[in-house]
């Protein structure tokens, strides 16, 4: 499944670039703002890890990401993650119970993005993970920095998440690639 979606994900970056129905016409207005702050709409894929402070494992995540900015500080979005494996947390101390607990994704509402000088990113957002035994309150705190590619439309953004549930927390890192329209 996380095969299928990370090709999914760079053959759509990959036809993105080159797609019509993403182009965008500019008006006469050559003083209208370029780059980053030009455009509303930002389709993101993200590969990294998240490491489990309970546990202690590290595991392979990806995700996608659809964000629409308000203004030039604001903006709204949803995220879906997958984190690819399992991993084992203790239940009980006392009587050493442990339990494996296989990660499946995560789908978050992101209500807050918060642009600093169009490079510094902070967001806030509450979401559901979804695990085989039950599903998960999941709240996220993310640090990010826009690096711009000479192409405007494109952008890398390495980031870092604190990821906190009822039953364990996890940092969740590595880097974006985005698409405006």
């Amino acid at each position: 499944m996380a095969r299928i979606l990370l090709v999914i994900l760079l053959s759509l970056f990959i036809n993105l670039n080159n797609n019509s129905l993403f182009s965008q016409e500019h008006s006469g207005n050559q003083n209208a703002p370029k780059g980053i702050h030009g455009h509303k709409n930002e389709l993101v894929g993200f590969v990294g890890a998240t490491y489990i402070f309970k546990s202690g494992f590290v595991l392979p995540t990806v995700g996608i990401e659809y964000v629409r900015k308000i203004n030039s500080n604001f903006g709204v979005g949803l995220i879906s993650e997958f984190e690819i494996g399992s991993h084992i947390i203790s239940i009980n101390e006392e009587m050493h119970e442990e339990i494996e607990v296989t990660r499946e994704s995560a789908f978050l509402i992101l209500p807050a993005l918060y642009y600093i000088n169009g490079h510094f990113v902070f967001s806030a957002g509450y979401g559901i993970e979804f695990e085989k035994s039950e599903n998960l309150g999941l709240f996220k705190l993310t640090a990010m920095y826009v690096l711009e590619l000479k192409n405007e439309a494109w952008i890398v953004v390495p980031n870092i998440s604190w990821d906190h549930t009822s039953r364990f927390d996890g940092l969740v890192y590595g880097f974006s690639i985005a698409r405006h329209f």
